[in-house]
This record gives structure tokens, C-alpha cells and sequence, in this order.
């Protein structure tokens, strides 16, 4: 015998657990074999059959009963599993709103920190501003002060060359009167003394003509001699200008007939190596002693072929001694120079 009790699960609630299948299975094979024990202990089948009827009633009452108790049992185990699924899910529920809770804190926190954040780049902002603000009014202090300094020497200065003007024309109006003075009292004199003066002032005016000629030809004379003098020396440095520019280009055309010179010995005294191409150019730094003895030579730009540098080098070293100009700046010039060189005359 057979029993199902079952509990169907919402459609909409996805969370519920799945559905309970309860079943209860009854032995039939046991029972029967009690009823024949039974009936074996009961030898008078006349006289045990309503004893057996009550039996197998009360057995089947007995039955339905233990039935109804698995079936509670089973129905409180279902329950039980339910109140456990909930619970679950409650607990579910308060880890989630734990968690939401603890994000909407961190998420607090970190706004609070750029908040933060933003509050000290304001207040650092703020504090730079006001510090450039504080250097610009410091400037424009400074630049004010500078220019009352200015203002006030100008005005001092001023001051004291409007003195010197008004002390140089007191000065000048006291020598005029006393000039006036004196040439009152004189004018009286040769009032009183015509006679007498007149030869004598006469003389007196022919001397201070003679004197102030003289003193006039004098500073003419200066002046001419000054003149002359600025003249000469003006002279002397264009020509010590003009003396510069010729040596230098002495020395400039005596470098550059030297150069074609040089290339034409080194040529007589280089070996072609073999595989050499005609566009090859090697530039070689040269050092001379005054007297034209090469005392070094440096590859400073290589043609890519070291064969044909060397040759090169070999060859200025071979040359040496070399004819240098008569031009000593040149020769002085020729000390170290660079030397490019380049088979024929590709260069």
C-alpha cells in the first residue's frame, strides 16, 4: 500500500526549494505473514474467525494510524526543511543587505576621501592663489617704492640743478655789479684824469688786443694741432683695418693654392689600393711643424673603407716635408688643419 503527499512550487518563486514527493510503503508480505502466524496459534478456523476479523480490523486501525504518524512525521520533517530553507534564505537576505551595506560604506568612505581630496586641492589651490597674489602685490610694492625712489632723486636733483642755476646768477648779478662798480668808479677816474689816461688806455686796449690775438692763435693753433691729430690716428687705424683685411686675404689665397699643392703631392706619393672607386673621400686631421714635417695625421671621417684611408694617411706621411706658403699666418693657420682627400680630382 501506497501513500503520496506532495507540495507543488511556485512558478514565480525561483528560490523555493523544489518540490517534496512524500511516499509511505507499507509491507504487504509482512502483514500477511503476521496474519498467518496468528492464524496458526488459533487452531479452530470455525471458532477464530471473528477473532481474526478483529484482529486484521484493529491491525488495520493500528496500520492507519502508524500511517498518519509517518505521515505527520514526514509532514514535520517538510516543515522543518522549510522553516531551515527560509531561514537560509533569510540569512541570504541579511548577508546581502550586509554586504549592500558594507558597499554603500566603502562607497560613502571613498567619497568622503575625494571629498576630501578635492577639499585640499581647493584649499591648496586657494593657498597657492593667495600666496601668488600676495608675491604680486609684493612686486607691485617693490616696482611702486622703486619708481617714488626714482621720482624723488629726479625731483632732488632737480632741485639742486635749479640751485645751481640760481647761485651761478646771483653769482653773475653780483660780478655785474661789481663790474659796474668798478667801471664807475673807473669811467670817474678817466673823467678826472682824461688827459693823462687816454695814452694809457690807449696802450692798455693795444696790449689786451695783442693778448687776446695771441691767446686766439693760439687755441686755433690747439685746435688745429688736436685735428691733426685725430686725423693721423684715424688714418693709422684704417690702415691697420685695411692692413688686416689684405693679410687676411694673403693668408685665405696663400691656404688655398697650398691646398690643390698638398693634393697633388699626396697624389704622387699614394698607392691606389686595389678595389678603390673614384668617389671614395676621406677627410684626415693633419699636423705640421713650422717647418712643413708632418708630426700627425688622424683619420677624423672615414670613406667606409679603412684600406683606403690608411693609403691616404700613408701617403700625407710620405709627402711630408710639405711646401708651405710664405705667408706666416697662413703656416700658423697650417699648424692642424683638415685635409679631404679623394682619388683624381673627384674632390
Amino acid at each position: 500500500m501506497v501513500s503520496f503527499s506532495w507540495t507543488p512550487r511556485s512558478k514565480l518563486a525561483n528560490t523555493y526549494p523544489p518540490a517534496i514527493v512524500q511516499a509511505i510503503i507499507i509491507d504487504k508480505e509482512s502483514l500477511l505473514a503476521k496474519l498467518d502466524q496468528q492464524q496458526k496459534v488459533i487452531p479452530d478456523p470455525q471458532k477464530t474467525i471473528p477473532s481474526k476479523l478483529k484482529v486484521a480490523e484493529q491491525q488495520a486501525i493500528e496500520l492507519q494510524h502508524q500511517q498518519q504518524e509517518v505521515i505527520k512525521k514526514a509532514q514535520q520533517e517538510v516543515k522543518r526543511q522549510q522553516e531551515l530553507e527560509q531561514k537560509k534564505r533569510q540569512e541570504q537576505i541579511r548577508l546581502k543587505q550586509i554586504e549592500a551595506e558594507k558597499k554603500a560604506k566603502e562607497e560613502a568612505q571613498y567619497k568622503a576621501e575625494v571629498e576630501k581630496k578635492r577639499k585640499q586641492a581647493e584649499e591648496q589651490k586657494k593657498q597657492q592663489d593667495q600666496a601668488r597674489l600676495k608675491q604680486i602685490e609684493a612686486e607691485k610694492k617693490a616696482k611702486e617704492e622703486a619708481q617714488h625712489k626714482v621720482e624723488v632723486e629726479k625731483k632732488r636733483k632737480q632741485a639742486e640743478e635749479q640751485k645751481k642755476q640760481q647761485d651761478q646768477a646771483q653769482l653773475k648779478q653780483i660780478e655785474a655789479e661789481k663790474k659796474a662798480k668798478e667801471e664807475a668808479q673807473h669811467k670817474a677816474e678817466i673823467e678826472k684824469k682824461q688827459a693823462e689816461a687816454k695814452r694809457r688806455l690807449e696802450e692798455e686796449k693795444r696790449q689786451a688786443e695783442a693778448t687776446k690775438r695771441k691767446e686766439e692763435d693760439r687755441k686755433k693753433a690747439e685746435i688745429d694741432r688736436r685735428k691733426a691729430e685725430e686725423d693721423a690716428r684715424r688714418q693709422q687705424e684704417l690702415q691697420a683695418s685695411i692692413d688686416a683685411e689684405q693679410k687676411a686675404t694673403q693668408t685665405k689665397i696663400a691656404i688655398e693654392h697650398f691646398i690643390p699643392q698638398l693634393q697633388a703631392r699626396v697624389q704622387r706619393y699614394w698607392i691606389r689600393p686595389p678595389g678603390t672607386q673614384d668617389n671614395m673621400v676621406t677627410v684626415l686631421q693633419v699636423e705640421l711643424l713650422r717647418t712643413g714635417e708632418v708630426r700627425n695625421v688622424k683619420i677624423v671621417e672615414s670613406s667606409g673603407d679603412l684600406t683606403f684611408d690608411r693609403s691616404a694617411q700613408a701617403a700625407v706621411y710620405k709627402a711630408s716635408p710639405l711646401p708651405l706658403p710664405a705667408d706666416a699666418a697662413a703656416v700658423a693657420k697650417l699648424q692642424s688643419f683638415n685635409f679631404k682627400f679623394c682619388p683624381g680630382s673627384s674632390c
